[in-house]
């Protein structure tokens, strides 16, 4: 059976999307429930086109820096990856601020 959690968050505040994720992966029965220790896992956010964060054309940071969170809480390995259609990845992760939240660049 498939199963499937939303949360509400009220902003884009660190605390806030943290709990929320953190909710959200409970609702889910915990990210052991999708990853191992050692796993290397992909953390996939949309980065459309290379735009400010906060524009909701990409995913925000800090829902991405929450999930990286819990990936290795759980003791796998998050790598941040996508392909954006209109810029390089590295320009759009850039410029939304994935980058600064993507493993080797923050923690």
């Amino acid at each position: 059976m498939t199963k499937v959690a939303a949360v509400k968050a009220d902003s884009y505040d660190p605390h806030i999307v943290g709990q929320a994720i953190s909710d959200l992966l409970t609702h889910l029965g915990g990210m052991s429930q999708f990853v191992n220790p050692g796993d290397r896992v992909l953390v996939k956010p949309n980065m459309l086109e290379a735009v400010e964060k906060g524009l909701c054309v990409t995913t925000h940071p800090e829902v991405v820096k929450a999930v990286i969170r819990e990936v290795r809480q759980a003791g796998a390995v998050p790598v941040v990856g996508d392909s954006p259609g209109t810029s390089t990845t590295v320009k759009a992760a850039e410029k939304c601020g994935i980058l600064a939240v993507s493993p080797g660049r923050a923690g």
